[in-house]
């Protein structure tokens, strides 16, 4: 059963450096507190806009659904684990070290509340598993994208473009992880 369906949860927004979460008010909540709901709910539903409510509209998005969060602590800029995450200790350096690798490669809380979190690396050694086992299911994905014809993908180099982004994410995360657990 989604947990999320029955009560509003608060997303976790996290900072690498401090080491430390900090929930945020969802942005429709943001919205309701400051009287532009309506209004946002209007200009979505509208099948066409004018220039002016096409701008209002991105201006919303923008301040409410784009915005940056930044740790009250230091000023960096946040990041959204989701409604799953559960942060470590302040003191599990290595652990938050993973986490923002998990992060900086894809990999956040977002789910619907039925399965939890998902599997999440402990030590460097699942960490590093973890890795080659993405490198090598996003490898696999690149060379079926690469071996499709032309005419049954339309959008061929866009899956090429994707899923070798995705590799050298891996790849560039594997090397820092190297560098990072010696």
């Amino acid at each position: 059963m989604c947990r999320y369906g029955f009560k509003t949860y608060k997303p976790h927004f996290v900072c690498f450096k401090c080491r430390k979460t900090f929930k945020q008010p969802l942005p429709f909540d943001l919205l309701e507190r400051d009287n532009k709901a309506r209004r946002y709910t209007q200009l979505q539903s509208k099948d066409s806009l004018i220039i002016e409510e096409q701008e209002e509209l991105n201006k919303l998005n923008r301040d409410y659904f784009n915005r940056e969060i930044k740790c009250p602590e230091c000023g960096s800029l946040m990041a959204d684990l989701g409604l799953d995450f559960k942060a470590p200790p302040k003191t599990e350096v290595k652990r938050w070290k993973i986490i923002e690798g998990l992060y900086t490669v894809g990999h956040s809380f977002h789910t619907c509340g039925c399965t939890g979190p998902g599997f999440i690396p402990k030590d460097k050694s699942e960490y590093r598993e973890y890795l080659k086992d993405y490198l090598a299911s996003y490898s696999k994905q690149l060379q079926d994208v690469q071996r499709l014809d032309v005419q049954t993908s339309k959008d061929k180099n866009e899956s090429i473009n994707y899923w070798a982004e995705r590799v050298r994410m891996i790849e560039t995360e594997l090397i820092k992880f190297e560098l990072t657990f010696r």
